[in-house]
């Protein structure tokens, strides 16, 4: 059975993620393209922030990452359904903020 305090150590820490910068505007755009190249994501976030932003989505699964090495490398991303899912329940969290402030 995992540790109690583990256990909230990791839903703060994946809480934390989707409120940094970039997080969800990366969710967004894989949810409407439905895949994404790092040149895609045109966000308002440093190479730095984005880069730890695409591991910490990798991380808790809400995103996958593909490599094809072939003539030409060919790398991109794609939402997950648990991304879609997590997704969903912060858009709907922010409608009730908007219309209940």
């Amino acid at each position: 059975m995992a540790d109690r305090g583990s256990t909230e150590d990791s839903e703060r820490e994946f809480l934390v993620i989707l409120s940094e910068k970039g997080a969800v505007g990366i969710l967004r755009y894989l949810n409407t393209h439905k895949k994404g190249r790092y040149s895609d994501f045109n966000l308002k976030v440093s190479v730095c922030t984005l880069n730890m932003r695409l591991r910490q989505l990798l991380k808790f699964n809400l995103i996958n990452h593909f490599l094809q090495r072939e003539e030409a490398r060919k790398e991109w991303y794609v939402i997950t359904e648990k991304g879609r899912k997590t997704l969903e329940c912060l858009e709907m969290l922010i409608k009730i903020q908007e219309e209940n402030p």
